[in-house]
């Protein structure tokens, strides 16, 4: 269960006044305290283990000052002590907005989310857990607050998680090295929109997920996930776009004109369940997901894409995932037509294939990771029909660097294709990506801390189309906990 033992030291810190004792008087004559002898005598009830009392004494306090930080959170302790969650629950929120410093932000913000997960509002303790972190006045505390936060995310069936981030890139679009393409005999001249635009890429995403069977051997869960990217284009670009509008012989309306024209959302539903196969062995989990794109705003896929996925432990410190997959795209377009009217086939992409993560943790505590993949895409269209083999490594420092943790990567890719439009024969593209991510711990809001990734990467193809390069620096936020 949630433990809150900071709680009950930290609300000692709100009472200002010494802790005074409570003379006996006769019957006659008059008692007198002043309000902070009134908190004090109801922190003092409150630890002899009378709840009721002391509530007595704080509603006296409240109906004098409605939004006495100190009477409110003593009360939403009372309420709960009384077994009463949702009276504990308004109170603590109540004290929260009323505090005047962090001491009391955090204790009412550990009390209301005590009185949330008592009656079963994980979700929204957690919310308060988060409040209860940014403002936590030790790094205890704020330990504490990530052990209760690992407790609930555990029992509560209903998760979220959220992303975000902006790159700024010298190439959005993926646009191509060179100034012209050659198609079969010809030489054609590329448009500005398939040359490198500069800008802006801005990423969101947010996906739940719903446990919604479980046993001592498997789980079923339902998934929702929601991303998108979008651009905002340098003036360089811009210009380019217009450009391609100035000197455009047929309907301008369906040239990109803005960032916007390139941004690309994807929804999906999944079924998730992961089975334990064998007493001992980690589960393995299979994943169906249906979902559609847009692309520039307009509907672009429909896709179905299964999965399955098992990690064998090694070692204590030595592991290897096993993955496979599969994904079949379906144009979502509808019926379009070209400059001359006759009708675009969007064709049908499968794509399927395995691969091998091997992960090992170092003496040092750096971890350490290999991949090996296989890709096969399969279309009627040439460009998009090809067979793939892919590299991966990374390494994650265990010792931060000037209070900032390094993760390194770096990924080998090579794609043969068949008979291509664009080259004398067949295609074969190489490509190098490699990344450097810097996580900053010590600097954290509600949670979250901000995690700076520098990418590059380069693409050689024997087609100039597709002969790339780019370099982007990208900064998003990740949970702490």
């Amino acid at each position: 269960m949630i433990t809150l033992k900071s709680i009950a030291a930290a609300a000692v810190i709100l009472m200002a006044a010494p802790v005074m004792g409570v003379a006996q008087t006769s019957s006659d004559e008059a008692v007198s305290m002043t309000a902070d002898d009134m908190r004090v005598f109801a922190q003092q009830l409150l630890n002899a283990g009378r709840p009721s009392d002391a509530a007595q004494i704080l509603n006296a306090l409240l109906t004098r000052d409605a939004r006495d930080p100190a009477a409110l959170i003593l009360g939403a302790q009372a309420a709960l002590d009384q077994g009463q969650p949702a009276q504990a629950t308004g109170l603590a929120q109540r004290g929260y907005r009323a505090a005047g410093d962090d001491t009391s932000r955090y204790v009412a913000a550990r009390l209301a989310a005590r009185a949330h997960a008592s009656q079963g509002h994980d979700t929204r303790a957690q919310f308060w857990l988060r409040r209860a972190r940014q403002a936590a006045p030790s790094v205890s505390g704020a330990q504490s607050v990530a052990q209760d936060y690992a407790f609930l995310r555990n029992r509560n069936p209903l998760s979220f998680n959220l992303e975000f981030g902006a790159s700024p890139s010298n190439n959005i679009n993926n646009g191509s090295r060179s100034d012209t393409a050659t198609i079969g005999p010809f030489v054609t001249v590329l448009s500005e929109s398939a040359k490198p635009l500069s800008g802006v890429q801005f990423d969101a995403a947010v996906s739940a997920r719903y446990r919604a069977l479980e046993t001592k051997r498997a789980q079923l869960s339902l998934g929702f996930d929601l991303r998108t990217t979008t651009y905002a284009l340098g003036q360089s670009a811009k210009d380019a776009l217009q450009r391609d509008i100035d000197a455009s012989f047929t309907d301008p309306s369906d040239l990109p004109r803005s960032g916007s024209d390139f941004s690309y959302t994807e929804a999906s539903f999944s079924l998730i369940q992961k089975r334990i196969l064998k007493a001992g062995a980690r589960p393995t989990t299979v994943t169906l997901q249906v979902g559609k794109s847009w692309y520039g705003g307009d509907p672009y896929q429909r896709f179905i894409a299964p999965s399955i996925s098992h990690t064998f432990r090694l070692s204590k410190t030595d592991q290897v995932r096993l993955d496979g997959f599969g994904r079949k795209n379906q144009s979502a377009r509808g019926d379009r037509t070209d400059a001359f009217g006759s009708p675009i086939v969007d064709p049908d992409i499968l794509n399927y294939g395995a691969g091998i993560n091997y992960s090992t943790l170092q003496p040092s505590g750096n971890l350490v990771s290999l991949g090996v993949a296989r890709r096969i895409s399969s279309s009627d269209s040439a460009e998009n029909d090809f067979t793939a083999w892919r590299v991966s490594a990374g390494l994650d420092l265990a010792k931060p660097i000037m209070n900032v943790k390094f993760g390194f990567g770096l990924q080998l890719e090579e794609r043969n294709y068949g008979e291509s439009i664009y080259v004398d024969g067949t295609r074969r593209d190489r490509s190098l990506n490699a990344q450097v991510a810097a996580q900053f711990d010590n600097v954290e809001y509600y949670g979250f801390s901000p995690v700076v990734t520098l990418g590059v990467g380069r693409t050689f193809s024997a087609a100039e189309r597709f002969d790339t390069e780019y370099a982007t620096v990208g900064m998003d936020l990740r949970s702490a906990f």
